[in-house]
C-alpha cells in the first residue's frame, strides 16, 4: 500500500513541465528517504568508455578500468536522497530544509569516480560535461553543471584532478527524448564514458515513451 501510494503522489510531479512540486509532493519524497524506499526513486548505473570495460572486474568487484557511478532520477529522487543522508547522520530532514532549487521538478544526474583499488594501473580523469544521448543521436544540455574535487584525487600527469559532477537538465527536453534507452554521457579529459537509462527505469521514474 505504501508502495502505491508514493508512486501515485510523486508519479503526478512528472505529469507538467517545469511545475512547482506540491507540499504532499515533498513530504512524500522525504518519507521515501526515512524509510529507506530512495532507490525506488532514481536510476543508477556505472559509466565506463565501452561494454568491455563493465564486465572486466578486478579484485575489488567493480570494473577494473575507469569508472564513475552514475545516479539519474527526478527531483523527488534528489530529495529522498538527502532525507536519507540526513538519517544515516541521526539528524533531521523536514520540508523546511529542502532548498529552493529542489522545489521545483527537474531532472538530476549526479556522477561520482570510482577510487581504483590498490595496484590498479588506471588513472581517473576529470568530468568536463554531461550530456543525455538518445539511441539516434539527439542530445539534452543542462542547465546546470556543478564540479568538486574529490578528496582522494591527484592530478599526476592530468590537467585536472579528477572530481564529481552535479547536473541538472530541463525535465521537458529529457521527456521529448525519442522514445527507449537513452545514455547518460560524461565527456571526461580521457574521453567519454557512458551508461545507460533504460526504458523500464524511465517508465518507472516519469512515464517514459
Amino acid at each position: 500500500m505504501k508502495l502505491l501510494m508514493l508512486t501515485v503522489v510523486l508519479g503526478s510531479a512528472a505529469a507538467v513541465d517545469a511545475q512547482s512540486l506540491t507540499p504532499p509532493q515533498i513530504e512524500a519524497a522525504i518519507e521515501a528517504g526515512q524509510s529507506g524506499r530512495e532507490r525506488q526513486l532514481y536510476s543508477r548505473c556505472q559509466a565506463t568508455a565501452g561494454f568491455l570495460d563493465r564486465v572486466l572486474v578486478g579484485p575489488d568487484f567493480h570494473p577494473d578500468a575507469e569508472h564513475f557511478h552514475v545516479s539519474f532520477s527526478l527531483t523527488p529522487g534528489r530529495i529522498s536522497s538527502l532525507a536519507a543522508a540526513a538519517k544515516r547522520l541521526y539528524k533531521p530532514y523536514t520540508p523546511a530544509e529542502v532548498p529552493a532549487a529542489l522545489r521545483t521538478l527537474a531532472v538530476f544526474v549526479e556522477a561520482e569516480p570510482h577510487q581504483p583499488a590498490a595496484g590498479s594501473s588506471y588513472t581517473v580523469s576529470a568530468i568536463e560535461h554531461v550530456v543525455l544521448k538518445s539511441q539516434n543521436g539527439v542530445v539534452v544540455q543542462p542547465d546546470d553543471f556543478k564540479t568538486a574535487r574529490v578528496e582522494w584525487g591527484a592530478a599526476e600527469g592530468l590537467r585536472a584532478a579528477p572530481n564529481r559532477a552535479s547536473v541538472r537538465f530541463p525535465v521537458g527536453a529529457v521527456r521529448e527524448l525519442p522514445s527507449g534507452d537513452f545514455d547518460v554521457v560524461l565527456v571526461t579529459q580521457g574521453g567519454e564514458r557512458r551508461c545507460k537509462v533504460g526504458a523500464g527505469d524511465r517508465a518507472r521514474l516519469f512515464g517514459g515513451r
